[in-house]
């Protein structure tokens, strides 16, 4: 076998060996994104955000990847918009007849 052969011959396993240890990367990263995923829906679940529909869910994920993505605080800044909209939420919820329900849960302070 000539120089040119095994070096050849020894980029072609070297890549083989890239590819297979990328692969396990993909898979491991594929595991923790399904293990986020149902710890995420677990903690919504007990949260009691099952109770709306996928409409809702759809609206409110595209309101935050829009708004909140990026952002270097996102919980303060959704917890301070929040609090400045509090009675107008309040309003909103009364108007589809939930407020009381939610408000008598804790819900909405």
């Amino acid at each position: 076998m000539t120089r040119t052969e095994q070096l050849a011959q020894d980029a072609a396993k070297t890549k083989a060996q890239l590819n297979r240890i990328q692969a396990a990367q993909r898979a491991e990263a594929k595991k923790q994104r399904e293990r986020r995923r149902l710890a995420i829906g677990t903690r919504a679940d007990q949260a009691g955000l099952f109770e709306w529909d996928d409409l809702v869910f759809a609206q409110l994920f595209t309101l935050m990847a829009e708004r909140l993505v990026g952002v270097p605080d996102p919980v303060a800044l959704l917890e301070a918009l929040l609090s400045d909209q509090e009675e107008p939420a309040v309003a909103a919820l009364n108007g589809h007849g939930r407020a009381r329900s939610i408000q008598a849960e804790g819900g909405v302070e």
